[in-house]
């Protein structure tokens, strides 16, 4: 059967890491730690074995895999130095866990239960262990002894740091003098205020008898010549027992042949060469095992393996890819050996060319060369390789890969990747090398420029090593080319990273940082490395190498430049949330980085909403190297549109670059309050410049039964969802859950929208945060009762209004965890919100695993009801599908908008009229005012007022100018531009540059702004 391996192309992988209860302030730990894999081009391993269970675990002494918390109460634990803090079961990662003391050094041992163990034996410990969080670092060993009191315990496994948060694994040899009963102890020696240590799958095995003979280690193994099916084997029989003592003789020598037992040599002398003809191996690999024995028993096998028979060819060597003359090239040398150093008739030999994916691209080739002519050269970059296999009548080589080079076009000045939020830029094209199991990944475990992302790389094994490489980069015309970039460091561990710049013109290693000599503090360092060799080249390609023998510590890197390093330079970057509230203050960032070579003073940040200034300020100094954040405070109006446009300037006047003092426009939804508002606004022209409007009363405002999911409201939101009410009585610190990050997370709070899915939770994976229904559910979350008022939770989600008449409400609840029942009241009130007013109903306070739905009679006059959380220390009350039957609700009035500003109200009127409306076309808007706030504006209504007057659009300096779905706009440089449709959406939002600004533009009618002075309805046929 043919065989190959080419290179692998990984893309991504998720990797959720299993919850696990705590008994502190976080409750559940969910960690979402999402990894992206980049493409990679990994060498091609021949000949490789692959490990399977071995035999001696047909040996085995002890085996405890933690399946249940039965299985952990079988060993004891000793909490040498009497804190809270010890041994105990995880029942999510069924294994044994130590918690950790925020004041406290470890100094708790896990023993097991009694081994017999005897002292003829060698015997393997193995067993799994892992951090709990990847940011702390555990700290353990593991002994052996008799007794329950550790002092004299014989260290066999000497102390292991790790900070990795995925299982590794640990064997190890030992013996013991005298035979008893023995307990294996893991001892906990982490430092205070670190998090948890996982042990699991420990088992104890026979590896050897210590008087048996070791295994011989001199075997010669010839195959016939000429691919015939023989072998010749000689070997030396041992002269040494395991443990090294001499031997006097031999019972036995057997020889097997892929586990089958072909021959036997009686009684021969230890150091004597025994020879055996094999005239029945297999066509292909054959395993030879020799095995001694003594008085004492069986001895270690000495395991071969060796081809016999007809081999295929090796695969070809020195594959050079090249690009030239615009054309790509590919050459090799041809083979001499067999892929096992065996015999093949090179009379037949020829050659398949194969594509990265692995597919075949041209066979029978019969000289050393290809062309591929049908490779695009221009484009999106991309990696470029392909395999070459050597072909005879005896069968097909392994694949061997060629270098990678990159296609397409190179990128220019400034390049910056910051691989915000785990993620690189779209456009930007990334490749990596590795020599190891593992790579380089795009990780959001760290990240320096505040952007949730870097690259990340943990070795497997120690020496392993990878690189992460950037596509071609084109650095010719520029005055002063420099890479800038920061690394975590971690000082004192055997790890280096080197940087190397490539080009067709030159290789050059631009620096090494050795971790072992780079200070003694835990940090971001930023370093910039000049490019000047590079600047006649056709392109550079930058290349992190990192070099590992520390299979606990990652390499971190992030923020890559490649820019003119100039003295004077400062880039604008905007931070923006992506939402932010009616009402509510919402901090933008402004990003202000240093990336000249001499310190900056005197810049002013100045933010533009919706193409107007809003606000500036003045900067902070900037030494070389380093970045402020300029934080800026906007509140959403009722009046902005549902998408803001936002972005902002530094001005600086030493600046030599102003190219990337104007950061991108970003975008910015507003969140609109919850409440009924008005969709069917209609309106007409009374005069010619009177304007009459008519609306009705949202329907939703309107009583009746109503069936309430959560659905329809923000995520997050403690307050203001609709007509409900919330009231945090207790005002105490509520529990989180660890790895989830959402908005007021361990806050005082009452009830609050939760919904699992923004926060990539796999509900199905994690049932317990599933709801009852849609997406969203609300949660009362348990409140820490030393910090609270009452010593408990006093939590109240009050209804809207109710009819007034008597009905049955119903309701679902569930606890996200049974192990912390919650505890609840059922209260209803005939007057008011007032909780004094409230009359308690019914207690529940039984675990509820799964949604149970609860019904509850009101009485007649019955004006609201209430779900009273009065649960201590407990952990998450869920709430969902709430019936019940609403009482009429009252408007107050309602506001009246022309042109987003307010111009009058009515007196709940379903009618307003304005005289006087200027000349032009204008747009109208209502919103309903209740008791607890203004709705969103209504539909739009645009009324055009008739016009006598010309404008002089030549004195405005401004000309817009139509064609077939095409559009001209002229004005001065810096002047804003909007462009809406007569809905009242912006459909282009931008600014002038060069004086003008053209586009391509649906059929439609545009009302457009430029400026803050001119405007014009424009039709596009």
């Amino acid at each position: 059967m043919k065989q190959y391996k080419l290179f692998v192309f990984t893309t991504v992988y998720l990797c959720i890491l299993q919850t696990s209860l705590l008994s502190a302030q976080q409750r559940i730990t969910m960690q979402n730690a999402v990894k992206t894999k980049l493409p990679t081009v990994m060498s091609v391993k021949t000949n490789r074995k692959v490990l399977t269970k071995t035999d001696t675990e047909n040996n085995s002494r002890y085996v405890q895999n933690f399946d249940d918390k039965a299985a952990f109460e079988t060993f004891m634990v000793v909490n040498k130095n009497n804190d809270e803090c010890t041994w105990t079961y995880d029942s999510r990662v069924k294994a044994a866990r130590y918690n950790n003391s925020k004041t406290l050094a470890a100094d708790d041992w896990l023993l097991s239960p009694n081994i017999k163990l005897d002292n003829k034996h060698a015997y393997m410990l193995n067993f799994k262990y892992r951090a709990g969080f990847w940011s702390y670092t555990e700290t353990f060993e593991v002994g052996i002894g008799t007794e329950i009191d550790t002092e004299n315990y014989k260290i066999i496994v000497p102390r292991i740091e790790t900070a990795v948060d995925s299982f590794q694994n640990n064997e190890t040899e030992f013996t013991v003098n005298e035979d008893g009963d023995y307990r294996i102890g893991v001892h906990a020696m982490s430092k205070a205020d670190q998090y948890y240590l996982f042990i699991d799958d420990i088992s104890i095995s026979e590896k050897a008898l210590l008087a048996a003979p070791a295994a011989t280690s001199i075997i010669h193994i010839k195959p016939g010549q000429q691919g015939t099916l023989t072998t010749d084997i000689s070997f030396t029989t041992p002269t040494k027992a395991y443990d090294g003592s001499r031997i006097e003789s031999l019972t036995k020598v057997e020889i097997y042949r892929n586990a089958k037992l072909i021959t036997t040599f009686e009684n021969p002398s230890p150091n004597v060469q025994l020879h055996y003809t094999d005239n029945s191996p297999t066509q292909g690999i054959n395993q030879y095992s020799i095995i001694a024995y003594n008085n004492v028993g069986k001895g270690l096998a000495a395991v071969k393996e060796t081809f016999v028979g007809i081999d295929i060819p090796a695969p070809p060597k020195d594959i050079i890819l090249k690009e030239s003359d615009n054309r790509i090239t590919l050459a090799w040398k041809t083979p001499t050996e067999g892929a096992h150093n065996g015999y093949f008739d090179a009379s037949t030999l020829s050659y398949n060319v194969y594509t990265k994916e692995g597919v075949i691209l041209e066979k029978g080739i019969k000289h050393s060369e290809f062309i591929d002519k049908n490779i695009e050269l221009k484009g999106a970059q991309k990696l470029l390789c392909y395999g070459v296999s050597a072909v005879t009548a005896g069968g097909e080589s392994l694949i061997s890969q060629s270098n990678p080079i990159i296609i397409g076009d190179s990128y220019t000045i400034p390049f910056h990747e910051s691989f915000a939020m785990g993620k690189p830029t779209e456009e930007h094209f990334f490749w990596g090398e590795q020599n190891g199991e593992n790579g380089f990944v795009f990780s959001t475990t760290h990240s320096y420029d505040d952007e949730y992302g870097c690259l990340e790389y943990l070795p497997k094994r120690k020496g392993d090593s990878a690189s992460f490489n950037t596509g071609k980069i084109d650095v010719r015309n520029v005055r002063n080319p420099a890479l800038m970039f920061t690394y975590f460091c971690y000082p004192g561990h055997k790890i280096k990273l080197k940087v190397i710049a490539t080009s067709p013109q030159r290789t050059d290693t631009l620096a090494i940082y050795n971790y072992a000599a780079v200070g003694e503090t835990k940090e971001w360092k930023k370093k910039v490395l000049l490019l000047d060799k590079f600047k006649n080249d056709d392109y550079v390609i930058l290349k992190f190498l990192a070099e590992s023998y520390n299979t606990a510590i990652p390499v971190y890197i992030d923020d890559i430049n490649v820019i003119n390093y100039l003295e004077y330079n400062v880039k604008a970057e905007l931070r923006l949330v992506s939402e932010a509230r009616v009402g509510k203050e919402t901090m933008i960032g402004v990003k202000v980085t240093n990336m000249g070579s001499q310190p900056t003073k005197g810049m002013v940040a100045t933010l533009y909403v919706e193409g107007e200034k809003y606000d500036e300020h003045e900067c902070f100094d900037l030494p070389v190297n380093l970045g402020s954040m300029e934080f800026f405070y906007y509140e959403p109006k009722i009046t902005d549109p549902e998408t803001l446009h936002i972005y902002a300037v530094v001005s600086y006047s030493n600046d030599q670059d102003l190219t990337d003092n104007t950061t991108i426009v970003g975008t910015m939804k507003v969140k609109f309050p919850n409440f009924p508002r008005v969709v069917n606004l209609n309106g007409q022209l009374l005069s010619t410049n009177k304007a009459h409007l008519w609306w009705t009363k949202p329907i939703e405002a309107e009583g009746g039964k109503k069936e309430e999911d959560f659905e329809n409201y923000e995520p997050w939101l403690t307050d203001k969802y609709g007509f409900w009410t919330t009231l945090d009585g207790d005002e105490g610190t509520t529990y989180g859950i660890r790895g989830l990050e959402f908005e007021h997370k361990t806050e005082p709070m009452a009830f609050m929208v939760f919904n699992p899915e923004e926060l990539g939770v796999n509900v199905d994976e994690y049932p317990q945060f599933k709801p009852a229904s849609g997406k969203q559910f609300l949660i009362a979350m348990s409140a820490q009762s030393s910090s609270t008022r009452k010593g408990h939770n006093d939590d109240w989600l009050i209804s809207p209004k109710l009819s007034g008449e008597a009905q049955t409400i119903s309701f679902k609840a569930k606890n996200i965890d049974i192990q912390y029942p919650e505890k609840f009241e059922i209260r209803y009130s005939v007057t008011d919100k007032d909780t004094a007013h409230f009359v308690l109903l019914t207690t529940i306070d039984k675990p509820l695993k799964d949604w149970t739905q609860f019904q509850m009679a009101l009485p007649k006059g019955t004006r609201y009801f209430a779900i009273h959380s009065i649960a201590t220390d407990s952990y998450a009350l869920m709430i969902d599908d709430i019936e019940y039957e609403m009482a009429p609700i009252d408007i107050i009035a309602y506001n009246i908008y022309m042109d987003k500003n307010k111009i009058g109200n009515t007196a709940g009127i379903s009618m307003f009229e304005q005289s006087n409306v200027p000349i032009g076309l204008h747009s109208f808007q209502v919103s309903a005012v209740y008791d607890v706030g203004e709705s969103a504006l209504s539909n739009v209504i645009n009324l055009d007022i008739p016009t006598t007057i010309v404008n002089d659009i030549q004195k405005s300096n401004i000309s817009i100018e139509t064609t077939h779905r095409q559009i001209s706009i002229k004005a001065m440089p810096g002047d804003s531009v909007f462009i809406y449709t007569l809905d009242g959406h912006i459909f282009y939002s931008g600014y002038i540059s060069n004086t003008n600004t053209e586009m391509s533009i649906p059929k439609g009618v545009y009302i457009i702004r430029v400026g803050n002075q001119f405007s014009q309805k424009i039709v596009i046929d």
